[in-house]
């Protein structure tokens, strides 16, 4: 949800941010597929810059 929020502040166009939010976490869920522990949930920190780096 706060990527979400976060590309429409940036960019004031809902569809387009939802679109764009969703291209980045199928992005963290593909790059995690394979951790041992599924339980522990996805380190969204490690992916912060790429996150912040995005163009909305």
């Amino acid at each position: 949800m706060a990527i979400v929020v976060g590309h429409y502040l940036k960019s004031g166009q809902i569809l387009e941010s939802v679109q764009s939010a969703m291209r980045q976490l199928e992005k963290i869920i593909y790059a995690n597929l394979h951790d041992t522990d599924k339980y522990k949930g996805i380190p969204i920190e490690q992916f912060l810059e790429e996150i912040n780096d995005e163009k909305a």
